[in-house]
């Protein structure tokens, strides 16, 4: 197996996410990018819901900034599937008490204009199959920069669907996204699978940025 990996890395040698030097077949940044990744403290710690969140719990892995913001927006504006994929390995170790992943997800429209779903390809860049079926956005709604909690709230609720809820009765539920911010969208994703029966909600996002 070391020798085909060996060949796969000088065939196909693995460049950083963030600046694109040679990194090797198992770093998603290079070492020095590496090196500035700051990780996040408890998700909640940072949270002033108006009311207790729908999910279970929630971790961010970093701090969303630097050389990690910048391979996030060239993966996810550069429409580059391959790099959010590789950005994966940075959501591991993953929480180990779930049932099944889901990412959460994009409405048609944006599927369409941007070719993937980042959150899809970090959760098949973990090594974890996206159950993509069992979600789904049903409404388009306007961008949530610049919105304070309340108006972000107002914006996604009822903005999600579970399709298929017998899938996701009694099951523990890992929802995944690239950056959260003040939670409003996950909360609302979070809702749609605990009025669908779940039994929890797992939270997970590569980056949380500033609020």
């Amino acid at each position: 197996m070391w020798i085909a990996s060996g060949l796969a890395e000088l065939l196909w040698p693995q460049r950083c996410a963030a600046c694109d030097a040679l990194s090797g077949l198992e770093w998603a940044l290079c070492r020095p990018c590496h090196d500035t990744l700051l990780r996040a403290e408890a998700a909640e710690q940072r949270l002033s819901f108006p009311r207790p969140p729908a999910w279970t719990r929630a971790r961010c892995q970093f701090e969303f900034g630097g050389q990690l913001a910048l391979a996030i927006r060239r993966a996810k504006y550069g429409g580059d599937s391959a790099l959010a994929r590789l950005l994966g390995r940075l959501l591991r170790p993953l929480p180990p008490d779930y049932d099944l992943a889901i990412p959460v997800p994009l409405h048609p429209r944006r599927l369409r204009a941007r070719g993937f779903n980042q959150a899809a390809e970090l959760l098949r860049g973990a090594g974890i199959r996206p159950r993509i079926e069992l979600l789904v956005r049903t409404r388009d709604t306007p961008p949530q920069t610049d919105r304070p909690l309340p108006a972000r709230l107002r914006n996604v609720a009822g903005a999600f669907a579970v399709h298929m809820p017998e899938r996701v009765k009694g099951r523990r539920v890992l929802l995944v996204d690239d950056v959260m911010t003040t939670g409003a969208t996950a909360d609302a994703c979070a809702r749609a699978l605990s009025e669908a029966g779940s039994a929890a909600v797992l939270v997970l996002a590569l980056a949380r940025a500033p609020l």
